[in-house]
């Protein structure tokens, strides 16, 4: 059974049977299931709006909405499950599950302390020994060296054994998993297992009055709206996903894109790379895969002999090779001008389709716009929740708009160094004096 079912059904007995008062407030605190906006639980018709524009995130939800119906109707077939919990309590239990807990490693004080304990004792018997017996210890460091090298393990030694016993643990942090999410935030989180309780620093001031936030970590806003219900405006760490671009590189580049091509890709593994290719804010442009990927389909055809001869050399000697050399590919680097500005002249038209479809009618940002009060979380909060899963769609393309407006821009400034690379010289005659 994953982790989250587990925290789920813990979650679940917590709020049937106990009588913590703690414990009940928590449970109390957490969004009931007719709460939540995670496009889960948004009427087909607005899941299917999602659709038209953004395929990747509405098959994601397909993909849950199976996974937990199996998994539920696993569970139902133990009685006292399907007497004591519902599908829609089940499902509340794994989204409050999936959208709260944190992960780590949570020892004991005792562990804690074991390394430093054993280090004041080994001090305190080395202070005792007489004179005699430290002439004896210094005699056989000198023919022994390495014995030196004793104290120190056993120091390490039950930090050693915590460290193997101990694995990742999911929890739910009551109040801290209350705070809303700001990816600009510096968030430090860790357990302090001497005094057994969170501590959590945040690299920002807040005045008094003011709303605390906390980062969820490096989140899409494909991550936060699935999982969160809400959409974040310049999330840094944002991406677009491509439906599926090498059918689209199938249709659009026919005249280059061949059987033989396609083959070479899937001996690579890199079909998945380019079918679901990113587009993203940080780092390169696209994902390093992708575009080895896409070299491949785009590649002239002496780049594409030279690779295949470096796949049957691999073939006929593999137990010679290095791993550098075994994963070396003539498209894991750039190759010459005519095909980077190939892949990038294709990557640039894949992607203003792309801006063509997630574009906002002049009555869908007039609404946009008379709804979201914050520029911060876009589309959330609404009072009216009818409207809310096509406000958050509506926010949803705002931001990728804006990736896709970057990424636009990007590609156009490669595709055009690339080309005046490819210009002849000027003659010495049309040089101007």
């Amino acid at each position: 059974m994953p982790w989250y079912a587990q925290l789920g059904l813990k979650l679940v007995y917590e709020r049937k049977t106990s009588t913590s008062a703690l414990k009940a407030g928590y449970v109390q605190l957490l969004p009931p299931p007719e709460g939540i906006p995670t496009p889960l639980h948004w009427p087909e018709e607005d899941l299917n709006a999602l659709r038209g524009v953004y395929p990747v995130l509405a098959g994601k939800v397909d993909r849950q909405r199976q996974l937990w119906a199996g998994l539920y109707d696993a569970l139902g077939k133990t009685r006292a499950v399907r007497e004591d919990m519902d599908e829609t309590t089940f499902v509340w239990a794994m989204e409050s599950v999936l959208s709260r807990a944190f992960k780590g490693t949570f020892g004991t004080g005792f562990n804690s302390l074991a390394p430093s304990l054993l280090l004041v004792a080994l001090f305190a018997g080395i202070y005792y020994l007489d004179q005699e017996t430290i002439q004896l210890l210094s005699y056989a460091l000198e023919e022994y060296p390495y014995l030196a090298a004793i104290p120190g393990a056993l120091v390490l030694l039950p930090s050693l054994l915590e460290f193997f016993r101990s694995k990742a643990t999911y929890v739910l942090a009551p109040m801290i998993d209350s705070l809303n999410h700001r990816s600009t935030v510096p968030t430090d989180l860790d357990y302090d297992s001497v005094r057994q309780r969170f501590r959590l620093s945040l690299g920002e001031d807040f005045k008094a009055g003011q709303q605390v936030f906390m980062s969820y970590g490096d989140k899409s806003n494909d991550d936060l709206l699935f999982h969160y219900g809400f959409v974040e405006v310049d999330a840094a760490a944002d991406v677009f996903e491509f439906g599926d671009l090498l059918d689209w590189l199938l249709e659009n580049r026919a005249g280059i894109v061949n059987d033989d091509r396609v083959q070479t890709l899937f001996s690579k593994g890199l079909q998945e790379n380019v079918r679901s290719c990113r587009l993203g804010r940080r780092g390169r442009l696209v994902d390093e895969k992708a575009l080895e990927g896409l070299r491949i389909l785009l590649a002239s055809d002496d780049e594409l002999r030279a690779e295949n001869a470096i796949t049957e050399s691999i073939i006929q000697t593999p137990m010679f090779l290095t791993l550098d050399e075994f994963q070396d590919s003539v498209f894991s680097k750039e190759l010459q001008s005519p095909t980077e500005l190939a892949v990038y002249e294709a990557m640039l038209e894949a992607t203003l389709e792309q801006r063509q479809r997630l574009s906002l009618t002049q009555e869908e940002e007039e609404e946009l716009g008379k709804a979201a009060t914050s520029r911060e979380r876009l589309g959330a909060g609404t009072e009216n929740a009818e409207r809310a899963p096509r406000l958050l769609t509506l926010a949803f393309r705002v931001e990728k708009l804006r990736l896709l407006d970057e990424a636009i821009a990007r590609f156009r400034k490669l595709t055009g160094a690339e080309k005046q690379l490819l210009l002849p010289p000027k003659s010495a005659a049309s040089k101007s004096v």
